[in-house]
Parts: C-alpha cells; structure tokens; sequence
C-alpha cells in the first residue's frame, strides 16, 4: 500500500505564505529537501512537475545568494541530463526552472560555468530545427528552449547580437510551426543589438554589416551595463544610430520579417511589429514607409494587439509615415470599431480611449493630457452619443467623449449640449422611478461628468439643481450621493460656485418642510445634508438653527431620536462652533444646545451638549477653534487643548498642567451599619453628611 507524499500539502502552505513557511525552516534546508526529491528516481513525475513550480515562481525566495543559485542551476542541469528522454514533460518544466533561476538569481557573466552551460543547452536544442535530429516528439522542447532565449534577451538586452547570423539561419531553416518563435527571438535580438550599436557598445565592426553577419560569442559587456527601454513616446529619446553605411541588407531582413508577419498570430505579431518600429526609429537610413504596405491590413484589423501596434507607428512616425487621408481613414476606423455590435465592452471603452489619446499628426497640444484630436467633429462623433441602453461603464465613457466634444465645438451651437442633458435627465426619471443601486451610482458619475465640462453653463447648472432638489425630495436616502457629489465637485472644480448653490437650494428645501410630516427617518438623512451644509462659511446658518430648534420643540425627536439622531444634531452644532458667522447665530446655537442639554432623552447626548454649551458660552472664537478644529492628520483633538477650555488668558493658558496635590480631594468615609439603613430625610445624619477633603 502506497502511502501519499507530503509534498502537495508543503507546496500549498508555501505557496500561501513563503515567509511563514520558512520560519519553521531555512531557505537552505527547505531548497536542499527539494533537490533532494527531483533527484529520487521514485518521486513521480507529476510530484517533480509541482516541486518545479515553487524554482519557476520562487526563485530568489529559495535561492537568496548569487552562490546558491549558481549551485542551484548545477543541480537542475544534473538532473536535466539524467531525465529520461520520454519525459518531455518534465524536461520541458526543469528547462524553464533552469532559465528562471539563472536570471533571477544567479550571476550571468562570462566567469560563471553555470550561465555558459545553460545558454550552450538551449542553443543545443534550439538548433534541431524542423525536428530532423530528435523527432517531432521534442518539439514542446525546442519550443520552451526558444522562450527561454527569448527571456534571458530580454532580461539582459543585447547578451545574443554577436550571434545575429546563427539566429538568422535558425529562423531561415525552420519550417514546422516554431517559425514564429525562431522569428521573435531573432526580431528581438536584432533591435536589441542595433540599440548596443547605437551606444556605441555594439559590435566589433562597428557598423551594421558587421554586426548582421555576427557569429562569435556571447556579449557579455551587455549584461554589465543594461541597455534602457527605447520609448517611442517621445522621440527625443530615441538613441539614433548615426551611419553611413549602406543598409540595404538590413532593410530587406525587415522586408522579409514583415511578409512573414502574416504567418504569425496576432500577439507575435504585435510584438514583432514593435521591435521593428523600434529598430526603424533607430537607424535614420531606413525609411518608414517600408511599413506602408502594411497600413491597409493593419488599420483593418479587428485584433486589439495589432491596433495598438499600429497606434505605437502612427505615434513613432506621425506624418511620415500616415499622410492626412490615412490619418482621417484611422480615426473613423476607430470612431467605427469602438460601436461595433460584435465586440465587448472592453473593446469599445479601448477604441474610445484610444480616439482620446489618437497621435496626431500635427498635435495641437503636447503636454500629454487627454486632448481631442481634431478630426473628431460633432458630426463624427454623432453615432457615440449615449443611451440609457448602454452599460455605465460604456456610457460614462462616451458620456466624457462628447462633452470634449461639444465643449470645443461652436459655443452658440448647444444642440450638443442640450441633448447630453436630455440624456442627464433620462438617468434622473430612472433614479426617480427607484433605479437600481448601479443606475443611481451612473447618475451621479454622469452628473460629475457633465459637471466638469459645462460647470460655467448657468443654464444648464441651475437646471440640473432643481432637478436633484426634486430628487431628494422624493428620495432623501439620496443625501450620501449629495454630499459625495459637492464634495468631489469642489475639490475637481475648485472655482466653480455650483456646489455652493445646490448646498443651499437643500439648504432652502429641508427648512421649509412642515414639521408634522417629518420622520425620524427622513429626518436623519435631513441632518445629514445639514451638517455638510454648516460647514460652509458661504451659507446662511440662521434659518438652519431655526428649524432644527422647532424640530426639537414641537416633535417627539427629544423622547424618541435616541442616540444617532442626537449626534447628527451635535454634528451640525459642532460645525456651527466653527463656522465664521457664529457671532450672527450666538443665541438660537445657545438656545437650541440649551434645550438639548436639558430636554433630550439621552444623558450622552445632554452631556455633549451641556460640553458645547460651555464652550461656546466661555471661549473665544480662537480657542472655540483651538478645541474643536482637527490637526493637520485630521486625527483626535488635541489633549492639552481640552485644558485650556475656560476663560480667555493667554498667560494662564500656557501654563495650565496637572498639579500634584498632598491631600486627597474627596476622601470615602465608611458608614455605619446603622447609619446605612435609615432612610434620607431632613434630619437624617445622612443628609448633613459632608465629604471629607
């Protein structure tokens, strides 16, 4: 009877947690039980497939030392070479294992036999090509040995350009469908060496010829200094190869990889298309319009890889590679694709992004904001007008898209304008009909949206305040969204006075209620609005102050609100001891904390009260704000402020401390028996009892 190996169970709690793991153990030791099971010929294979994993996606957890994974890549190349040759499987995964640990943690130099082992073992096997040596049972093998050039290339940029002329062959002679990896490889190396060659650090020849017909070595002087990311974004960043040798070889290899490109899948070849672009905006000698046989099929495409490959050449080579026709064909491509029926949203919130960040050009603006291109007209631009049919991510988006639109568009033209409102409003009539919770959270993003183009529009500002008055008289569980809403608006748009208006438009609302038809409920999301309504020094607080005491005096809120509808009440009063008119409002804030004070049913609230009582009735306006206002963390009150609250003096303020005192202040005096049990009265010893200081 077999018994089950531990080691799933150990992978798992590893995988939950490397460092908890290992705190019962050693990197070492733990690394050490691994390689000591992938040697035992009795592990199974699937078991060694799993103990591999932990070397693929841990390796600088078990391997924290250059040595130990140089030691580390020893024993894996071992145990490589002593794996049957039927186990493609596994050979495959302890390839990938190899490579992973050689990159990440192991030294890669020329000194290091373990790098020279394993680069001579990939080159080995990627060298069978069309399967002629081992049989096509090998080929997942040539396969994952290609990746993994591939990847050591692109950890250490420009380690194969002296071997352009051995890859080239390679890529030449294959005929199975690992071309497309032979053709990375190579697109990626040859951009990788001409980047070397632009630095000055390439080949020994010098120039390009030279450097194609490489067949030596490893360039080892690449994995000293690394070469930096080429970004086409910005083309005075490019490094330019400065030559004037004849290129013609080098352009009939692009030639040649682009007509290949054809046989490749869409992600391969986007990412060949890019080193290409990169390898043509290195070297001025070749000219962009070697892509131009390429442009109808590119910007036809329905692949999203391909059509953002394409933008990266449109914004590397602007106008010489794209003349106006081709520019204008683009853009309605793209204005086409981001409605298509057929696609997913994703897609269509991707083309729509990509129409506001579209490289012109002739850009008008490069301060690398979002900007409208400006072939995108209103009459382009009709068929994105949203609908209430749209999801709310589709719709925000397009939402957005024609606001920069119609905002650039003729100012005494608002028909645009106009019919984004209407669209507003039929968001307004759903949230009013009791919309779901995403068609609310909609309506608010969008009245945000509309907001940040047309705030300064009085006229659709105001209506669009009179419409969310209306829905918050309907729905006051709405005021959350409020308060969201002017809070995101004033810290977006911090010149616009619109917050301000809605504010007191509520304001006006909630004050002008009959108290008889107030709920406790309602009432609560009242004070809400209220609250944030205080804290503005623009507003009015009189008519505030007003109502809230007529509440408390002719409702049950003193003997029925309970403790969070008297909190919200102290929110607003607490506002209110800030708020720079608080010498305006001084008696109906005395006369509703009064009243609070003594009326409400809760004693935590009558407490808190009675605290903002005395402090509004003994404290100056600056130290009102010294005890109340929040520090810069926005964290708890000061507590050496709370010891200053009594009469204004500023020399006894600053010395105010706790005081050791000799005696105590109230001393507990034990009762006798006899005492204990009579009844309190007026002649009771009890009732004449002082406390002993």
């Amino acid at each position: 009877m077999t018994t089950a190996s531990p080691w799933p169970q150990r992978i798992s709690a590893f995988s939950l947690s490397p460092s908890q793991f290992l705190s019962s153990t050693t990197p070492d030791g733990f690394l050490a039980e691994l390689l000591f099971e992938l040697r035992d010929d009795k592990a199974s294979e699937s078991i060694k497939i799993l103990l591999l994993s932990l070397l693929q996606e841990y390796p600088n957890v078990l391997c924290p030392s250059y040595t130990a994974g140089e030691e580390t890549v020893l024993e894996l190349l071992a145990i490589f070479n002593q794996a049957p040759a039927r186990a493609v499987n596994l050979r495959c995964h302890l390839m990938l294992a190899i490579t992973n640990v050689l990159v990440c943690a192991s030294r890669l130099d020329d000194q290091g036999n373990a790098a020279e082992c394993v680069l001579d073992l990939l080159f080995q096997t990627a060298q069978d090509t069309n399967d002629l040596k081992d049989g096509q049972a090998l080929r997942p093998l040539r396969a994952v040995a290609c990746d993994c050039l591939r990847e050591v290339e692109t950890s250490f940029p420009g380690l194969f350009s002296q071997r352009l002329e051995a890859l080239y062959l390679l890529k030449q002679q294959e005929m199975t469908p690992l071309h497309q990896a032979y053709c990375v490889l190579y697109t990626l190396s040859l951009k990788n060496a001409i980047h070397l060659l632009s630095r000055g650090d390439g080949a020994p020849g010098g120039d390009i010829k030279s450097l194609l017909a490489g067949n030596e070595g490893l360039a080892w002087k690449a994995v000293e200094k690394p070469l930096p990311p080429v970004r086409l974004s910005s083309m005075g960043q490019i490094p330019v190869l400065q030559t004037n040798a004849d290129v013609r070889e080098l352009r009939a290899i692009v030639s040649l990889l682009l007509e290949e490109s054809y046989l490749l899948t869409p992600v391969a070849q986007a990412a060949l298309l890019r080193e290409l672009v990169e390898v043509v905006a290195m070297v001025q000698a070749l000219s962009p319009a070697i892509f131009k046989s390429q442009l109808l099929r590119l910007c036809g495409t329905a692949e999203v890889t391909l059509m953002h490959a394409t933008l990266l050449m449109k914004a590397a080579f602007t106008d010489s590679l794209f003349t106006t026709e081709d520019e204008n064909f683009f853009i309605k491509r793209l204005v086409g694709m981001s409605q298509h029926p057929l696609l997913g949203s994703t897609q269509k919130l991707f083309y729509m992004d990509c129409i506001l960040h579209f490289p012109e050009n002739r850009p008008i603006s490069c301060n690398g904001e979002e900007s409208l291109p400006v072939l995108v007209t209103p009459r382009l631009a009709a068929s994105l007008l949203p609908t209430v049919f749209n999801n709310s991510s589709t719709m925000l988006c397009r939402l957005s898209l024609l606001s920069l639109v119609y905002m650039e568009a003729d100012e005494d033209d608002d028909r645009g304008v106009s019919y984004l409102f209407d669209h507003l409003m039929a968001l307004h009539r759903i949230v009013d009909n009791h919309g779901t919770r995403e068609m609310t959270v909609t309506f608010f993003r969008a009245a945000f949206t509309f907001l940040g183009y047309f705030y300064q529009s009085e006229k659709f500002t105001g209506a669009l305040t009179a419409r969310l008055c209306e829905l918050y008289s309907r729905h006051c569980y709405l005021a959350p969204n409020l308060i969201n809403l002017v809070d995101r608006t004033q810290e977006c748009l911090g010149d616009s006075g619109w917050p301000i208006q809605l504010l007191k438009a509520l304001q006006k609302l909630i004050v002008e209620l009959p108290i008889p038809e107030l709920t406790l409920q309602n009432l609560s999301w009242h004070l809400k609005v209220l609250g944030r309504v205080a804290r503005e020094s623009q507003v009015p607080q009189r008519s505030t102050l007003c109502f809230l005491l007529s509440v408390l005096i002719n409702s049950s809120l003193c003997s029925a609100g309970g403790w969070r509808l008297g909190n919200a009440v102290l929110t607003v009063c607490r506002n209110l001891l800030l708020h720079p008119s608080l010498d305006q409002v001084f008696i109906e804030l005395a006369d509703l904390l009064q009243h609070t004070m003594l009326r409400y049913e809760d004693a935590d609230i009558r407490d808190h009260a009675r605290f903002y009582y005395t402090l509004l009735t003994n404290l100056s306006r600056e130290k009102l704000s010294g005890v109340l206002t929040k520090g810069p963390d926005v964290g708890p009150t000061k507590v050496r402020s709370l010891s200053s609250a009594m009469a204004e003096s500023d020399e006894q303020s600053s010395c105010l401390t706790v005081h050791q005192t000799r005696q105590p202040v109230l001393q507990l005096v034990k009762v006798p028996q006899s005492e204990s049990w009579e009844a309190p009265g007026e002649g009771s010893p009890r009732a004449s009892r002082t406390p002993r200081c």
